[in-house]
């Protein structure tokens, strides 16, 4: 499962960001490392003020998470919250109920 955000750098610089199951903010050493996260995106470089995409990958279905951004000056994001589906397939529609050949 993957997920998408958009950081924008208040300077430019390098963005990391790493996605976590709790809201408890990590250090931004962490984040720059990819470490102690359940899933960290590839660094980005960032131009002031001008936003970029970071895409997610490998996350669990039906999971609630908080990403992270930190930037190589040592600032990390507050956490921002999301959750990726528990549905894969949607469900098949069920066949309307007959009585009598009729429906």
């Amino acid at each position: 499962t993957t997920y998408t955000i958009t950081a924008t750098p208040s300077l430019s610089e390098t963005v990391r960001c790493g996605a976590a199951t709790t809201s408890t903010a990590p250090e931004a050493a962490a984040v720059l490392a990819g470490t102690g996260m359940a899933v960290a995106a590839e660094a980005v470089g960032g131009t002031a003020s001008q936003p970029v995409q970071v895409t997610f990958t490998g996350l669990t279905a039906g999971t609630d998470y908080f990403a992270f951004c930190a930037t190589q000056g040592g600032v990390v994001s507050d956490p921002l919250p999301f959750a990726t589906s528990g549905i894969t397939v949607p469900p098949a529609e069920a066949a309307p109920a007959t009585k009598g050949g009729y429906s």
